[in-house]
């Protein structure tokens, strides 16, 4: 039997800009299966630069948060991302 998927919300209030690299620097993202995640504009890095970091380490999905970050509105966000995925 495989392991379950490794999933983590990341809200960290502009610290994704620290965080984000050092994941990937130590090869901690290649745990994460999933990540929900909320990225703060205004560091030197650009969210979607960040979002490749991830993806390049190991990460297999990343969902962007919707507005309010409510479990209803992440499963609405998670079910339209998969469906952009899927229709290329």
């Amino acid at each position: 039997m495989s392991a379950p998927p490794s999933a983590r919300t990341v809200d960290i209030e502009g610290a994704e800009q620290s965080v984000v690299p050092a994941l990937v620097r130590s090869n901690a993202s290649q745990l994460l299966d999933v990540v929900l995640w909320e990225c703060h504009y205004g560091g030197k890095r650009k969210c979607h630069v960040l979002l490749s970091m991830l993806k390049a380490g190991g990460v297999r999905r990343v969902y962007q948060e919707p507005n309010g970050g409510f479990a209803d509105s992440w499963r609405k966000t998670i079910a339209r991302q998969e469906a952009q995925e899927a229709n290329g």
